[in-house]
């Protein structure tokens, strides 16, 4: 079998190097994009003046006629930052980034292709769906589980002999280049099989996450919230008002608008103890009409399917673990791009070896 693993390990690689390529690349700026995005916009920071943000929403949607404010989210890189999410009337996405009291420092197209988007954006958005959209996230999935057969694959083949795993995980300075390029490939392979088989399959479970959440969570609830569409009796800024009053000791981490559909505030709000870093996934439904509150996720009290779930993201980007979580994700992609390089220049030397004389 040892022949056909070698041949499945060094054809699946090379059938997917590009793909992998751009996923690995792209994974390393994702550990740490949030601050990056905040590195390169200069600008102010300001506490969160809900009134203040509530206007600059209102004055958002007035700029251009049927448009409207999706959704706010802290920036993840700065305290007193948010970006605002913005949907033209022709389905045109737009990012508008204001410090807390809704002072405006820049604004960028968002959710489209390339033209206009921001460099860090279009980094995020290529390493989630390629810019296909849903199939381009299945896509990404269906390559990140050959991923994983492809390191178990090379895990088996790399697996050394007793007694010599010390030798195996020692890269080596010597000999000629191509021996020094496998041995280097099979080393790196070695030390990354933990690790990335965590982040790329928390990373594969992400891209199909909604299947996933069905399987374990089942179908959301409806809200027994009341759904009055008119006269809106609450705005933005008492929504989340609400909803900190309901979790007093909780940090906000973002707001959905309501909309025809959804005729209420979706509040995410992140309590202590919750893993992820700015993000929390207590969930809190803030009703249009009459500010009704209905809680729809306290993971203080959620199932394990539930918390599962929500542990698929800071797992993949290490933040579950904190900052060595984080650098250790970062570590982990940079060894891939390595491994990824190594494995095609291994490729590249062998087949470009003049043939033996006959």
């Amino acid at each position: 079998m040892r022949p056909l693993f070698r041949r499945l390990h060094r054809y699946l690689g090379l059938a997917l190097l590009a793909l992998w390529l751009i996923q690995a690349a792209t994974g390393v700026l994702m550990v740490f994009h949030w601050e990056l995005g905040d590195a390169t916009a200069p600008g102010p920071s300001a506490p969160a003046d809900w009134p203040a943000l509530e206007r600059r929403i209102d004055a958002l949607a007035a700029e251009h006629p049927g448009s409207r404010v999706t959704s706010v989210y802290p920036t993840g890189g700065r305290d007193g930052r948010f970006d605002l999410f913005v949907e033209g009337a022709d389905g045109a996405g737009q990012a508008v980034l204001v410090d807390g009291a809704g002072s405006e420092i820049g604004r960028w197209r968002s959710g489209g292709g390339l033209a206009g988007t921001r460099w860090l954006e279009a980094a995020v958005t290529l390493h989630q769906t390629l810019f296909a959209g849903h199939r381009g996230r299945l896509l990404i999935g269906a390559s990140g589980l050959l991923l994983l057969t492809n390191l178990l694959l090379g895990l088996r083949l790399a697996w050394p002999a007793r007694g010599q795993w010390g030798r195996a995980l020692a890269f080596l300075r010597r000999g000629p280049a191509t021996v020094r390029l496998h041995a280097w490939h099979r080393t790196l392979g070695l030390w990354l099989a933990l690790p990335l088989l965590v982040v790329a399959g928390a990373g594969v479970l992400l891209a199909f996450d909604d299947a996933v959440e069905d399987w374990l969570v089942g179908a959301e609830p409806a809200p027994s919230i009341l759904a009055v569409r008119s006269p809106p009796a609450v705005g933005p800024a008492h929504a989340v008002q609400l909803a900190l009053d309901r979790f007093p000791d909780a940090i906000f981490s973002g707001l959905t608008m309501p909309s025809d559909e959804r005729p209420w505030y979706r509040v995410r709000l992140r309590q202590r103890g919750e893993i992820r870093r700015v993000f929390g996934t207590t969930t809190v439904l803030i009703g249009l009409g009459n500010g009704m509150v209905e809680v729809a996720n306290d993971p203080r009290g959620a199932s394990w399917q539930r918390r599962f779930v929500d542990a698929c993201y800071p797992v993949h980007t290490g933040e579950a673990a904190g900052l060595g979580g984080r650098l250790l994700a970062l570590a982990t992609a940079l060894g891939l791009l390595t491994s990824i390089v190594l494995g095609g220049t291994l490729w590249w030397r062998r087949r470009s070896r003049p043939a033996p004389p006959n």
